[in-house]
């Protein structure tokens, strides 16, 4: 299941330099995801946002631990637990960052062929995944080698937790376009621009305006709120590191295709 047999032929694993998206510095792709949180945390500051936690960085989890979704957990006639997976390796991380609505890499392929397995076992009532193609690549390979499983699971489109702006991969497509490439998830409740695209500056076709922590702050309060309204028990949801860090509070950005279980 997670040989090379999965990779489209002409794709490679690669690595050189890149820029980045925060600061257009030019940072070795080794180095890039550090990079990115650096810039991260300085946006913050510059936003005047202060940040819902302060957590020391931890080491690459080996097992899934539980991270606490809420500060204070609210009653509930039942707890929910709540699976977050980021999205597998990308071709931004090859040096493509001009690339809209940027793809899994050949080593982003082969990692979500490896998780389908581990994401079944979740026993999901739902999984929500972000409209971004890098995240639903990540399920859709997940899910190739399970294909009669697939049809009993509830899979959801939820634009509400897509990733933060700030490039050209994070800019969406029409939900009509996404359709024809995903036939078997529904769109039908996504706007026709679900991305952050302010009327002054749009992004639509091209990179213009990042967009700035408040508002990712705000969408992940929505999110968060979202969640404890839905009845299931179980949920998972697929998408994007630095929506992730600001959810959890962690300053740790997940690993691609890592899991991290919360509980609310």
């Amino acid at each position: 299941m997670c040989s090379e047999s999965f990779l489209p032929k002409g794709m490679s694993h690669g690595s050189r330099f890149g820029v980045c998206p925060c600061c257009h510095a030019s940072i070795a792709l080794f180095f890039m995801d550090s990079h990115l949180d650096t810039c991260l945390r300085k946006s913050h500051e510059e936003d005047s946002v202060e940040p819902d936690d302060e957590k020391p960085e931890e080491e690459p989890q080996t097992k899934q631990e539980v991270f606490p979704l809420f500060r204070q957990r609210k009653k509930l006639l039942a707890s929910q637990i709540i699976h977050i997976i980021r999205h597998g390796h990308t071709l931004f991380q090859q040096g493509d960052q001009k690339m809209i609505d940027v793809r899994l890499s050949a080593q982003g392929i082969q990692q979500a062929s490896c998780i389908g397995q581990q994401l079944l076992s979740l026993k999901p009532d739902v999984i929500l995944v972000s409209p971004l193609t890098r995240a639903l690549d990540t399920l859709r390979w997940a899910l190739h080698p399970f294909k009669d499983e697939r049809s009993s699971l509830r899979l959801e489109v939820s634009s509400l937790h897509t990733e933060h702006v700030a490039g050209a991969g994070d800019i969406g497509r029409d939900p009509q376009v996404l359709s024809l490439d995903f036939p078997w998830l529904s769109f039908e409740k996504l706007d026709p621009v679900w991305w952050f695209s302010p009327p002054e500056a749009p992004n639509i076709g091209a990179f213009r305006t990042r967009e700035n922590t408040a508002n990712l702050r705000k969408r992940v309060a929505s999110f968060r709120r979202h969640l404890l309204s839905r009845p299931e028990q179980v949920i998972a949801v697929v998408g994007h590191s630095t929506f992730f860090m600001v959810l959890t509070g962690e300053e740790k950005r997940m690993r691609h295709c890592e899991f991290r279980k919360l509980a609310i």
